[in-house]
C-alpha cells in the first residue's frame, strides 16, 4: 500500500479495513438471524 500511496495509505488502510469487516459482520449477522429464524418459525408450525 505504502508504494501506492504513500504513508498516508499506510495510516487509512487500518480504519478501512476496520469498517469492511465490521460491514461483513453485520451482513453475515443479519443473514444467519433470518435462517435462524425461518428454522424456528418452520419448527413451531409443525410442533
Amino acid at each position: 500500500m505504502k508504494a501506492v500511496l504513500g504513508l498516508t495509505g499506510l495510516v487509512w488502510a487500518q480504519p478501512v479495513a476496520d469498517i469492511l469487516s465490521i460491514l461483513l459482520a453485520a451482513v453475515l449477522y443479519v443473514s444467519t438471524y433470518q435462517k435462524l429464524s425461518a428454522e424456528k418459525t418452520g419448527a413451531a408450525k409443525e410442533a
